[in-house]
């Protein structure tokens, strides 16, 4: 026995979810890409370049410590 959703889009031929992107207006649209490419993915890209920055530090950390004999050889 087919779903409701399922019979729902058999009788219309439209399934809800395409139809309320569709039917977004040019403003909604532009706020969403303007939400999605000037907000969140520079957030994201800050974030990762600040974990990488971190990570290299603490790198250049441990290896000066190796250079001046404070720290034993890395068993790993």
């Amino acid at each position: 026995m087919p779903s409701p959703g399922a019979r729902r889009f058999a009788a219309t031929g439209t399934i809800p979810a395409v139809s309320t992107v569709l039917a977004m207006t040019s403003t909604e649209a532009t706020i969403g890409l303007v939400g999605v490419f000037f907000v969140l993915f520079p957030l994201l890209l800050h974030g990762l370049i600040g974990f990488a920055v971190a990570q290299s530090i603490g790198e250049r950390e441990d290896n000066l410590d190796y250079l001046e004999g404070r720290q034993q050889e890395s068993q790993g």
